[in-house]
């Protein structure tokens, strides 16, 4: 006789709530079940997102909460707070930092850089109703990073010998960047709000991953070839690490 199969027990992804220093925290839930383990996801947001394999139970998912109530509030601590994107905000651009001011149009376009002598740091100058500045804003650093990127991945492209395909630039959380088998290369938009040493890293990153798609030693000599130095690679992965999360304070 065939073993008979444990069928998923099917269950509604409600969400949680958890408490933490007295304020409830919503916490969402995804029942995965490639899953093997419990696993608590916090975003740079501070978004948290429980995942359930699917033989968990939501009662087994509140104790995993409970258990590290502590350490989830250290976490959320630590998280940058938000940046408007609105004037007077002051922004990095590939490691310059420019304030957002607010400026009269004059055939520049919406946005626009400057450098007045009156002014501590170059200004990022913006036209336009109040309203409408965020819009604009996120607009041209998607733009700037399309813009000040892409030049640096064809040229590593030209070093390795590899043709480029489609490159986009995306609101992603999870990762920088990343390569599909058919060469397809996405970006985060705020990698223009990294210093420009960073943003070479994750290009060059992804576009060793046209020759090998994998993380093998091969690879990494690689993306060493286009870093010019392994202490560069290894410096720039230490601040992604450490620094990263902070980028996403900005909108």
């Amino acid at each position: 006789m065939p073993a008979l199969r444990r069928q998923p027990v099917r269950r509604k992804s409600a969400p949680l709530t958890i408490v933490l220093d007295k304020v409830e925290k919503m916490v969402e839930v995804r029942i995965d079940h490639r899953a093997r383990q419990l696993l608590l996801k916090i975003s740079p947001n501070g978004h948290l997102e429980l995942v359930l394999p699917p033989y968990v139970s939501r009662r087994d998912g509140i104790a995993f909460l409970e258990e590290r109530r502590l350490w989830i509030s250290q976490k959320l601590r630590h998280i940058p707070k938000p940046i408007s994107l609105t004037i007077g905000a002051e922004i990095p651009i590939l490691g310059t930092l420019y304030r957002v001011t607010e400026a009269a149009p004059c055939g520049r376009g919406v946005a626009w850089y400057d450098q007045r002598e009156t002014e501590a740091m170059p200004l990022l100058c913006i036209a336009g109703r109040p309203e409408h500045v965020p819009r604009r804003l996120k607009d041209f650093l998607k733009s700037e990073a399309r813009r000040l990127l892409v030049p640096i991945a064809e040229q590593h492209a030209r070093t390795l010998g590899v043709s480029l395909h489609r490159i986009r630039f995306a609101e992603t959380r999870q990762q920088w960047g990343s390569c599909t088998a058919a060469g397809d290369i996405s970006f985060s938009w705020r990698l223009i709000l990294a210093p420009e040493w960073v943003a070479n890293y994750v290009v060059a990153h992804e576009v060793a991953h046209l020759c090998e798609l994998n993380h093998s030693p091969e690879f990494w000599n690689l993306v060493i070839q286009l870093m010019g130095d392994r202490r560069t690679v290894v410096t720039a992965k230490a601040w992604l690490r450490s620094h990263g999360d902070s980028l996403h304070q900005y909108g």
